[in-house]
């Protein structure tokens, strides 16, 4: 399917491809809006309030940047995550300039999966509906960790002289 348009206004109908012997390959022009159909049903949808899709969308290239949201002013723009119509998560630039990650969704969390191992991801970080924060476990106490700790410093002290840092339980800790 070939076209060639020029300046000016021309009148077209709805297209449909020529070599299309079912004839459920066109792009159909509503008012307002453009339709383009494959197989027989709506794949994409260009109107005035927005695009629609039907299908997954895959981008891919060579060029390094390959999907840009753009902010402007004090507008900010969001990429929504929804399930049957209802916003359950958004990842955004807020108006004060702050990248959001917002889970919408009562009694959820926010998890951040690494794959350590080829075919099996694991959980490596867990920020509960409450605020806790578990890193390789899920968090019952404000910071929660499972594994080793390694903590950098000269000396790790608050004004009074006291560790800034205190441990409970019956580790061995050195500061």
């Amino acid at each position: 399917m070939a076209y060639k348009f020029t300046k000016g206004e021309q009148v077209i109908g709805d297209l449909k491809a020529a070599d299309d012997t079912q004839r459920d390959t066109k792009i159909d022009f509503g008012e307002d809006l453009i339709d383009f159909h494959t197989s027989g049903s709506m794949k994409l949808q260009i109107a005035n309030d927005g695009i629609t899709t039907t299908l997954p969308i895959h981008i891919s290239g060579s060029a390094v940047e390959g999907l840009r949201v753009a902010k402007g002013g004090s507008d900010y723009r969001t990429i929504v995550f929804e399930v049957d119509g209802a916003d359950n998560a958004n990842i955004s630039v807020s108006n004060a300039e702050n990248f959001v990650i917002q889970n919408e969704m009562n009694g959820k969390e926010i998890q951040f999966w690494v794959n350590p191992n080829a075919g099996s991801s694991v959980e490596a970080m867990t920020i509960a509906e409450s605020g806790k924060i578990g890193l390789g476990t899920d968090p019952s106490h404000k910071l929660d960790i499972d594994g080793d700790i390694r903590v950098r410093g000269n000396d790790i002290r608050d004004n009074s002289g006291n560790p800034a840092i205190s441990f409970d339980g019956s580790a061995n800790v050195t500061i």
